[in-house]
């Protein structure tokens, strides 16, 4: 009755008194080496997990917001190889341009998919350097001025000196691009977008990237970079849809540099995200 209790309030196994020192040390061993193999087959499962996890994720990605996108530019470009549509110089521009902006938009989301899809499996290459982080804001905004400009916004900086950190380029520009293009996104025609760096704590540089756009409630702000089971799909303010997968790239790449990302916001007062590099 003893050996049934114990056994019912989690004991693994027993011996017997006079117990024997070697075979004592041999049943422990036995149950370390169980307790090990249990560990790894756990962290296999949860492996697997992670792994069905993401590629449920990217299937959901590229066939409803990658694929919608790329339907419309094989649309338009069928409609103007076809010259089904007749248009003057101005119409044809604007179509031009929509149909460049919706080219954009599904490259950058790809790119972001195929990052992150590298990053989750281990083969994101890290080649730190350092880095001027004033030319990477420059080259950030020549890439999305255009989509700044289809709305608008003013892209501006406030510099008072040379930055430079030590940092890996691609992943620094990917973060900036997440950052400044979820502003874009978020703000109303006329805004105004302003990147800020700043020395911090002797070892890193705070880059803040501050909008005036619609905003969140500060509860929302605090939860975006939570990694969550399903992706959620988000509207711009002139209905740009987004997948919140830049955020999720953005908090990733900070990480593996040993710093931090966080957001501050008020609805109607616009965001302001903050990253340590």
């Amino acid at each position: 009755e003893n050996v049934v209790k114990a056994f019912e309030l989690g004991g693994a196994d027993y011996v017997t008194k006079p117990f024997n020192g070697k075979e004592l040390l041999s049943r422990v061993e036995t149950h370390i080496r169980l307790k090990r193999s249990r560990e790894e087959l756990e962290q296999t499962n949860q492996k697997l997990r992670d792994s069905n996890n993401t590629k449920d994720k990217m299937f959901s990605i590229i066939s409803h917001d990658l694929l919608g996108p790329v339907g419309n530019i094989k649309e338009s470009l069928e409609m103007i190889a076809t010259d089904e549509v007749q248009m003057d110089r101005e119409s044809m521009a604007q179509f031009i341009k929509a149909t460049w902006n919706s080219v954009g938009n599904a490259y950058a989301l790809l790119e972001n998919l195929l990052y992150w899809a590298r990053n989750q499996q281990g083969r994101m290459v890290y080649n730190p350097k350092p880095l001027n982080f004033n030319t990477v804001v420059y080259e950030t905004y020549g890439l999305l001025q255009g989509v700044a400009k289809n709305k608008s916004i003013g892209l501006k900086t406030n510099f008072l000196e040379e930055y430079e950190a030590f940092a890996d380029k691609n992943a620094a520009k990917t973060i900036l691009r997440n950052l400044v293009s979820n502003a874009i996104k978020f703000s109303n025609a006329g805004g105004q977008i302003v990147t800020t760096i700043k020395n911090h704590d002797d070892e890193f540089l705070l880059i803040s990237v501050q909008d005036n756009g619609v905003g969140m409630e500060p509860e929302k702000a605090r939860t975006l970079f939570v990694k969550k089971e399903k992706i959620e799909p988000q509207w711009g303010t002139k209905g740009e849809k987004g997948v919140g997968l830049g955020l999720v790239i953005s908090k990733e790449f900070v990480e593996k540099h040993g710093g931090k990302i966080w957001a501050e916001s008020n609805p109607g007062l616009g965001s302001k995200f903050y990253v340590t590099i």
